[in-house]
């Protein structure tokens, strides 16, 4: 039994050797952006019950990164936005870290990055989603 549990695997082995794999296809996730972050989490303070924390950035200082961060609140049936809103923006990198008070409910952090290079065109635009809190 163990020569034949052998042989099967060496012949597995020799004909994956044979086969290449070939990432021509692939295309970036981003197209500048180098990483992006979108946190909630529980804070347990005497005002706030939430904080958020947001970073994007990119490997130039020439690319201005706008960032938008909406606090989003399930309904029963889908996420929706809150008034709770903030921006910033900055050149190769930003970032959004706040406390803050939320009602009872389910919540997510949705983080809008737009980028645009120095002349002010448009890059691209990528979203996050941070995991959810229960309050």
């Amino acid at each position: 039994m163990k020569k034949v549990l052998s042989l099967v695997l060496a012949m597995i082995l020799c004909l994956s050797c044979c086969f290449c794999i070939s990432a021509d296809g692939i295309q970036p996730r981003w197209k500048v952006l180098s990483s992006m972050s979108s946190e909630l989490l529980n804070y347990y303070g005497i005002y706030n019950n939430a904080e958020v924390r947001c970073t994007a950035q990119c490997g130039s200082d020439k690319v201005r990164i706008d960032m938008a961060v909406t606090i989003v609140r399930w309904n029963g049936t889908a996420y929706v936005d809150t008034s709770t809103r903030w921006t910033d923006s900055g050149n190769g990198a930003t970032n959004i870290a706040e406390k803050f008070r939320l009602g009872e409910g389910n919540y997510k952090a949705r983080t809008t990055v737009t980028l645009y290079d120095s002349d002010g065109t448009y890059i691209e635009t990528v979203t996050a989603y941070s995991d959810d809190i229960v309050i």
